[in-house]
């Protein structure tokens, strides 16, 4: 590649610790001399780590497809309970018109808090969202599910940013 071409590149990735010179210049030196079989091991490696990549690409993907799949029978669901007379969208209509609250957020939601959506408690909505701390948890401690981590403010939320630090260096 040229020096211009270079230039572009570290331009546009806002590269500053080295030149394009330097860069041309790197590349012009002598390769390296390696032992027999390592580029071979190196190739074979790099093709194990894409065929694991290409594994775990699969998996989210199929994961993401569940979770889009759970959510729509969730919002037919609601509708069907609804009855005739009801006009009124179901919860999981309403969050998915929401900006910025995709699927994963929107699944993480009804995990953690689906009896507020459902209820419309909107003070425990804020809660399990992380949105601001509780107010009048009891002071008992209990432990937050899946972390292990005592929490002076009995609470079964997710953990959350101000959440995490109430408990902090309080380990079981």
């Amino acid at each position: 590649m040229r020096c211009s071409t270079w230039e572009k590149l570290l331009r546009h990735y806002g590269v500053t610790r080295i030149s394009a010179d330097r860069v041309v210049a790197l590349f012009r030196e002598e390769a390296l001399t390696v032992a027999p079989g390592a580029t071979a091991a190196a190739v074979e490696t790099i093709r194990t780590a894409l065929a694991l990549l290409e594994v775990v690409n699969a998996e989210i993907a199929r994961a993401e497809k569940q979770m889009t799949q759970f959510l729509d029978a969730l919002s037919e669901t609601e509708a069907v309970g609804g009855g005739a007379g009801a006009t009124a969208p179901d919860p999981v209509t309403i969050l998915r018109s929401r900006k910025g609250l995709g699927d994963k957020a929107l699944a993480r939601l009804f995990a953690w808090g689906f009896e507020a959506v459902c209820a419309g408690d909107h003070g425990r909505l804020r809660a399990a969202s992380g949105a601001a701390p509780p107010s009048g948890c009891s002071p008992e401690s209990a432990t937050r599910p899946g972390c292990g981590v005592r929490c002076p403010t009995r609470c079964s939320r997710p953990p959350t940013s101000w959440h995490a630090g109430c408990c902090a260096g309080t380990r079981t």
